[in-house]
């Protein structure tokens, strides 16, 4: 059956596809965890919400991975299958590829900021954090004194860079 929703939740927990529509033209279909992980590109990111979406270069791009020079600094990821370097794309952060304080340790790549919000949600507490500018968010196991100073890291595994 087809069912038309903007209830996101609905249409992950009822469907085998989803297709992502912008202006009557389809933008990407696929699987949800495939919309949710690999989004075609900055609207595809932006509409399934959840993400920190950041801007930047390509500056390398082999063997399904690309690095994106933008205002984290280089950061390394797997990437869509038609990036070129020197073009204009994006980083997707989803709140699973984030990680905060002592769990940060493990992350390819981590980073300073400072907390903003800290969110307690029974187990585990939600945090965005300042890193140069741009908000982060990701979970953390104990809650973060709001205004400290704590590590970021990216599990840039879990990240995306594709088309701006």
């Amino acid at each position: 059956f087809i069912y038309v929703t903007h209830d996101q939740e609905a249409a992950f927990a009822l469907s085998d596809l989803i297709v992502v529509m912008s202006n009557g033209e389809i933008v990407q279909q696929g699987r949800p965890d495939v919309i949710y992980s690999r989004p075609a590109n900055g609207f595809v990111a932006d509409f399934i919400g959840g993400a920190a979406i950041i801007h930047g270069t390509v500056t390398t791009v082999a063997e399904g991975r690309a690095t994106l020079d933008g205002p984290l600094g280089a950061i390394e990821a797997p990437c869509a299958a038609d990036l070129k370097p020197a073009v204009a794309a994006i980083l997707t952060l989803r709140l699973d590829s984030v990680v905060i304080g002592e769990e940060a340790a493990s992350a390819a790549e981590r980073r300073k900021g400072v907390v903003r919000h800290c969110i307690y949600q029974g187990g585990r507490s939600l945090v965005e954090i300042d890193v140069g500018g741009v908000t982060l968010r990701g979970w953390s196991d104990r809650p973060v004194p709001v205004g400290g100073e704590t590590t970021v890291g990216i599990l840039t595994e879990r990240a995306w860079i594709t088309h701006g």
